[in-house]
């Protein structure tokens, strides 16, 4: 099943993709209004003002996102993005989706958010130790190395900032990794990693989403 979300600031072009997809049989909700924006906003509005509380303002134009990769997304903002999206989330089709400008202000959250309801896997919270349980095209050293990363850039701030900066140089402490493996690792592929390893938890994404945000990537 496929999600889909159009991001871009207002009148700059997000009309014409929602119609499009709209015209390829994708449901992107209902009702709509001429501009394909999903109706009611009000939700989504609400839910961007729970996200603002956590952007700190530095002074003239500088502002600070970098909370918003790591630290817990408030239940309050998950259930009115999940009241705004209640349609498109229980549509049957199989590609779905939404449309409307504010999505854009909160997207780091969306990503977040969204990511682990949006398929269905075998394995949930999958430790090191339970690697013998997974029937997997990727071997179980590797997996296990997979997972140590992960825990690794969730549980020390030192290896995440060396992974920001410089992550191949950070992955050659695991040769055993392949180059796929890597590439995944690299380019915050959740989805194939968790199709490798189970559902992560929000410690072990720690890394994918900073990845996934980078504004430099």
């Amino acid at each position: 099943m496929s999600l889909i979300t159009i991001i871009g600031r207002g009148h700059g072009g997000t009309r014409a993709i929602s119609h499009t997809l709209i015209a390829s049989n994708v449901f992107m909700g209902e009702p709509l209004n001429r501009s394909g924006d999903l109706l009611p906003p009000q939700a989504m509005y609400d839910a961007c003002r729970v996200l603002a509380r956590h952007v700190e303002w530095k002074g003239g134009l500088e502002w600070d996102f970098s909370a918003l990769h790591t630290m817990p997304i408030p239940q309050e903002f998950t259930d009115l993005i999940h009241e705004y999206l209640k349609k498109v989330l229980a549509a049957k089709d199989e590609r779905k989706g939404w449309k409307i400008p504010e999505t854009t202000l909160v997207f780091p959250w969306i990503v977040r958010s969204l990511a682990g309801q949006l398929r269905t896997l075998g394995c949930e919270h999958v430790e090191t130790e339970q690697v013998a349980i997974l029937s997997q095209p990727v071997g179980k050293r590797e997996i296990a190395a997979i997972l140590k990363i992960l825990n690794r850039a969730g549980e020390d701030s030192e290896f995440l900032a060396r992974m920001a900066e410089s992550p191949e140089e950070a992955l050659r402490e695991y040769p055993e990794l392949t180059e796929e493996e890597k590439e995944a690792i690299l380019d915050g592929d959740i989805q194939k990693i968790e199709s490798w390893v189970g559902k992560l938890d929000e410690r072990k994404a720690t890394w994918l989403w900073c990845r996934l945000s980078q504004e430099k990537w």
